[in-house]
């Protein structure tokens, strides 16, 4: 039996962006599909993408990777919609599922070495969430017990995940990931992600 679902959110229309954030380069592929490549690796795992604003797109940039695509009709209403579209998705497809994993599409730096560290500090800490930290703040990617599905599925609107993990952060966990505060919310921060990339590349190339 799995022990771990991983859900992607993936339904937002990325507003500030003006384009959907998802299909972005990043790697040399898209948001999503560095996200879903990811995840896929981390093992006794099932990945699925809740879809939205951007369905037919990703769906058409994922044709080839082995992963349901689930939609959020309610999109348009926060991401409180999307993670009950996830999780009654990944409680329909896994029933005996023993916790899952909310991951976003705009963090560029994760990586299935992270993925891997969350589930080694959550399996060994006991603890019944686990939450990345950066800046000043804690959030996705996140993993959280199955006992907190039913009060996940209940948040309404714009509400997340972080309304689950600051109520229960005495039985979190959390693992640092200074990279986790790179997020692409508008065109100005692409930019500035490509460009440093640009320059780590060239960097690495003269081996500085």
């Amino acid at each position: 039996m799995l022990k771990y679902g991983i859900i992607i959110l993936a339904a937002g229309s990325s507003s500030r962006l003006g384009s959907p954030k998802q299909l972005l380069k990043v790697h040399g592929i898209t948001f999503i599909e560095h996200v879903v490549k990811q995840a896929s690796a981390l093992p006794n795992a099932i990945t699925l993408v809740v879809s939205g604003a951007a369905d037919q797109e990703i769906r058409t940039v994922l044709q080839s990777a082995d992963v349901p695509i689930f939609f959020n009709p309610q999109w348009e209403t926060g991401m409180a919609h999307s993670i009950k579209t996830g999780l009654e998705a990944l409680l329909f497809t896994e029933p005996g599922i023993e916790a899952c994993m909310l991951l976003v599409c705009d963090q560029p730096h994760l990586s299935t070495s992270l993925l891997k560290e969350m589930v080694n500090l959550y399996e060994t800490s006991g603890a019944g969430i686990l939450a990345c930290s950066y800046g000043n703040t804690a959030g996705s990617p996140a993993i959280f017990e199955r006992q907190y599905f039913e009060e996940l599925m209940r948040l309404k609107g714009q509400e997340g995940a972080k309304k689950i993990i600051q109520k229960y952060q005495t039985n979190a966990v959390y693992l640092p990931f200074p990279n986790g505060v790179v997020d692409i919310d508008t065109a100005e921060e692409y930019v500035t992600f490509i460009s440093r990339q640009q320059e780590r590349t060239i960097d690495e190339g003269k081996g500085i």
